[in-house]
């Protein structure tokens, strides 16, 4: 196997599967330079995730790969490729390394886009393994055979990655003599697989979802409201609709009106992956923003992603005033009519599966896979145990600070609402709650 240097691209043949070529991508242009076949691959997958995606990949490495550096660390791209006998790329791990100057603190080799901490440069949970389907054995034979060599070098102290549900069977079952492996199962993403009309779906769903679709556009035009849904998929009209989509965004977190939600875009670093991301697919006509408008005023908004027959939903926001138009399902009802007839057949909601979406009759997919690797060793066990002592008291105590606070705005809010609505009677936007969340 090949040994990887700090920057550039290696290659090597695998000794566990001597067919499979192993390659490591250390630098961001080397990444856009396999893109194209990236892209490829990705394309020839069914079910891919978008989070999967070249693209993605080199959106979230632009703005959040330099986060610890000058920091005492240094961070760099560590995207495995494997190639067959024909030097066909037939699948990609994207990762990174974590490097700390001190020798107190942990090496770490972690899958790109999710730490499991919620911080700024958590932006997915699916799973951004690539692989092409048949090639999942040899692939993370060969992954384990590479973390094995850097676990004997000491590259690293701790390994996390995400993937399907294979990966630690495959690969995390031979590591145990060199590390402490650890893994949990998690639901895939939860989608529906359509039928060929709109009409067929529609007769489909629940009596209370077929009476819903058209009652919410007639409580609109009942109050005297003009409506529309406009979708934005020309790249010049994406930053500024990206904005008006993170400020909905906040203002659904912040709502104390149904089921709370989080802020997944409170920094501008986040606003600027998601507009760099949604700008690259809209010149590829893989990505949109939908929005509601009423009288001419946007009051809701959701991102959505198109590759080949499967249609990904993404970030969404509304204006709390308009909560009783159950907004966001407006732009659903749309958006999913016009994608079936445009020759949609998949629908993917992300994971997480919830009452709105079994609604649309999702059922969870393909499970996935948290692979987590320890090194053992005296210093790697005292660096790791060092370090999640630090992220347990962060996340219980500084981070519980502004929580606690931004709560305990949410409640006053409320509390000045509901005694105005007493005091002068109830604002007819705003006074019932939508049978939809």
């Amino acid at each position: 196997m090949h040994l990887p240097t700090t920057s550039g691209t290696h290659f090597g043949r695998s000794p566990e599967v001597d067919w499979l070529h192993c390659e490591v991508v250390q630098t961001i242009l080397d990444i856009q330079i396999l893109a194209r076949e990236w892209e490829v691959l990705h394309g020839c997958i069914p079910n891919a995730s978008m989070c999967a995606h070249p693209e993605w990949t080199i959106a979230w490495w632009n703005n959040f790969g330099h986060r610890g550096r000058g920091a005492g660390r240094e961070t760099q791209p560590y995207v495995l490729t494997f190639r067959d006998a024909d030097r066909k790329l037939v699948a990609v791990i994207p990762l990174y390394e974590d490097q700390p100057k001190s020798l107190l603190k942990l090496r770490r080799l972690r899958s790109m886009g999710y730490l499991g901490r919620e911080r700024a440069y958590d932006m997915t949970e699916e799973p951004t393994v690539l692989v092409e389907p048949g090639y999942e054995q040899a692939v993370f034979k060969c992954l384990a055979g590479h973390l094995r060599l850097r676990l004997e070098q000491g590259r690293w102290d701790f390994v996390a990655m995400i993937g399907p549900g294979s990966l630690a069977l495959d690969a995390g079952g031979s590591l145990e003599s060199l590390a402490v492996v650890r893994s949990n199962q998690r639901s895939g993403s939860d989608d529906v697989k359509l039928p060929e009309s709109w009409e067929a779906y529609r007769r489909s769903l629940s009596k209370s979802m077929r009476e819903n679709i058209p009652y919410y556009p007639r409580l609109l035009t009942r109050d005297g409201h003009r409506w529309e849904v406009r979708k934005l998929d020309k790249a010049q009209d994406i930053p500024a609709a990206v904005a008006r989509l993170a400020e909905l965004h906040k203002s659904r977190a912040e709502s104390v009106r149904g089921r709370q939600h989080s802020n997944h875009l409170h920094t501008a670093t986040q606003v600027g992956f998601l507009r760099d991301f949604l700008v690259t697919m809209a010149k590829e006509e893989s990505a949109f923003i939908a929005e509601l408008l009423v009288d001419g005023q946007v009051v809701a908004s959701q991102a959505f992603y198109g590759q080949g027959e499967t249609l990904t939903l993404s970030y969404s926001g509304y204006d709390e005033r308009f909560y009783r138009y159950s907004p966001i399902f407006v732009i659903h009802s749309v958006v999913f009519r016009e994608a079936l007839e445009g020759g949609i057949r998949r629908i993917n909601f992300l994971r997480n599966i919830g009452p709105w979406k079994t609604r649309w009759l999702a059922q969870t997919g393909e499970p996935m896979t948290r692979m987590y690797l320890v090194r053992r060793g005296l210093f790697s066990f005292a660096r790791y145990f060092g370090h999640t002592a630090w992220i347990g008291f962060e996340r219980d105590v500084i981070r519980r600070i502004p929580v606690l606070w931004g709560r305990a705005q949410r409640r006053l809010r409320q509390t000045l609402r509901e005694s105005m609505v007493r005091e002068k009677g109830p604002d007819p936007v705003t006074s019932t709650e939508p049978a939809v969340n």
